[in-house]
C-alpha cells in the first residue's frame, strides 16, 4: 500500500550536486509516490507533504514552520549552524588569546576543533582531541 504523494521542490543551486540529489531522490521513491515541483505555490493544499531540498537562502521558513507535520526540509540549516558555532569559537579564542584577563573563557561552552574526511573516521577524530579528555 503506497503512502501520500509527496511533493519535492529541490533547487540545490550546483551544477554538480542538484541532479545527484535529484538522482538520490529518484532512488529512495519511486516517481508515482513524488512530484519535483519548482516553488511552494504548485502545491495542491497547504497540507500536502511537502520536501524542500534548496539552500538555506531559499527554503520556504513560513511554509515549514506553517505545516510542521506535513513540510520537511533538508539539514543544510544544521550545517549553517555549525558553521557559525565554529566561527563564534574561533572568535572567542581569539579575543582571549589577547585579554587572557578576561572571565569570558569560563563563561563559554569548550569547542574543539578538529577536521573529519568522512563520517567513518569520527571516532579516530574524538579520540585524538586530547582537549575533550578531561571535559
Amino acid at each position: 500500500m503506497e503512502g501520500p504523494k509527496i511533493y519535492a521542490h529541490v533547487d540545490w543551486q550546483d551544477a554538480y550536486t542538484h541532479p545527484i540529489v535529484i538522482q538520490a531522490l529518484s532512488a529512495a521513491a519511486t516517481s508515482s509516490n513524488y512530484s519535483l515541483i519548482y516553488s511552494v505555490d504548485e502545491l495542491p493544499s497547504p497540507h500536502t507533504p511537502f520536501l524542500q531540498i534548496t539552500s538555506y537562502e531559499t527554503l520556504s521558513f513560513e511554509h515549514l514552520l506553517e505545516n510542521p507535520t506535513t513540510s520537511f526540509a533538508c539539514s543544510y540549516i544544521i550545517r549553517k549552524a555549525l558553521i557559525r558555532k565554529h566561527y563564534l569559537a574561533h572568535t572567542i579564542h581569539s579575543y582571549l588569546t589577547k585579554h587572557p584577563e578576561r572571565e569570558l573563557e569560563c563563561l563559554t561552552p569548550l569547542a574543539v576543533d578538529f577536521d573529519v574526511d568522512y563520517a567513518e573516521f569520527l571516532d579516530e577524530a574524538l579520540v585524538e582531541a586530547y582537549e575533550l579528555h578531561d571535559a
